[in-house]
């Protein structure tokens, strides 16, 4: 089991940069920036990056930073609904390709909520690389600190179509590595949709045969009967 004083730091690398060796992009033209605005504007925070990289990986920067609209004029994106700290995961991920995270088990529901934010965030700029490594850390947390951030899924299931890869990865968790009880102990965690969802995912997950209910064993049978009176 973790320390829950021990804090770690995660260097996870994107998955297609370990396997092909792809290597880390340079930006050729230091001064050519441009400004992502995280946040509300009474909250938010200006970050800088360089625009060849933001255009490189994001398709919709490059729409965005290339066009006669505010944002080509400007050469500023804001991001309102995004928080500063998920901004500078992105930005951080564009020069190294790896997630900038330092967590511990006390943290560790935090961490998971801001790699969902991640996750929802790469998805609005169509960057699939970042939506796996995403994805890859966040069983890479459950498996390490045995833990499954359902508090996340009300959030998830408000940001995310029917057929997300990160509403799947909840469902899976819920379905198969999950107690039980923690339906009973935090049932606001949980929206009917989702709930749905699992029953669909549980009941393909059960053995077909002809439709109807067959007990192949006595002990089965067992288990489905009723106390009778005396």
């Amino acid at each position: 089991m973790a320390s829950s004083g021990r804090v770690e730091k995660s260097r996870a690398r994107s998955h297609s940069r370990n396997v092909n060796n792809q290597l880390i992009r340079t930006p050729r033209n230091l001064q050519d920036t441009v400004t992502i605005r995280a946040g509300s504007l009474a909250l938010g925070h200006d970050l800088i990056t360089h625009r060849e990289l933001a255009c490189y990986y994001s398709p919709v920067f490059k729409a965005a930073f290339n066009s006669r609209f505010v944002e080509g004029e400007t050469q500023t994106y804001e991001l309102d609904d995004v928080s500063p700290a998920v901004a500078r995961l992105l930005i951080h991920w564009f020069y190294h390709q790896e997630l900038d995270l330092e967590f511990h088990q006390a943290t560790k529901a935090r961490t998971d909520m801001q790699l969902c934010e991640l996750w929802i965030l790469a998805d609005k700029l169509i960057i699939p690389s970042l939506k796996n490594l995403v994805i890859w850390e966040l069983e890479r947390l459950r498996i390490r600190f045995h833990t499954i951030s359902t508090h996340c899924l009300n959030y998830v299931y408000e940001n995310t179509e029917s057929e997300s890869p990160l509403r799947k990865l909840f469902l899976h968790w819920c379905a198969f590595n999950m107690v039980e009880s923690r339906f009973k102990e935090k049932p606001e965690h949980f929206p009917k949709e989702m709930l749905l969802d699992l029953a669909v995912v549980q009941s393909r997950a059960l053995p077909k045969e002809t439709g109807e209910l067959k007990i192949r064993r006595w002990e089965e049978l067992i288990m489905l009967k009723v106390e009778e009176q005396e």
